[in-house]
């Protein structure tokens, strides 16, 4: 239930980097499926008050490995909902780096891209 409450709880939780150990434990091997599980479902919820742009931009670039798709798709979720309300954050995803990496992602097709 840590960050859950407000955007304010969120960036206080990213801001010590909680999020970061919380990457790693989900992709560690020796990591139980039980942690695994608390890890991503703490990641989504506390990703979804998160509105810190900073914050946003330091997850997209500790995430963007194959093995954090999951939780990527989640901040790139986010970062849209911020992005358009603040004008400051969107050239710091530019100038931070952020936007680079998002851009040098796979892109997943699926099927209607190919039926087309």
């Amino acid at each position: 239930q840590i960050g859950r409450h407000s955007p304010e709880h969120a960036k206080a939780v990213a801001d010590i980097g909680v999020l970061s150990t919380f990457m790693s434990c989900q992709i560690a091997p020796s990591s139980s499926d039980d942690l695994k599980t608390k890890c991503k479902r703490a990641l989504k919820a506390i990703i979804a008050k998160l509105t810190h742009m900073q914050a946003l931009n330091t997850l997209v670039q500790e995430s963007a490995g194959v093995e954090h798709m999951g939780v990527l798709k989640v901040i790139l979720l986010q970062v849209s909902k911020v992005l358009p309300n603040d004008p400051n954050g969107r050239s710091t995803f530019v100038s931070s780096g952020a936007l680079a990496k998002v851009l040098s992602l796979p892109v997943e097709e699926d099927d209607e891209a190919k039926e087309s």
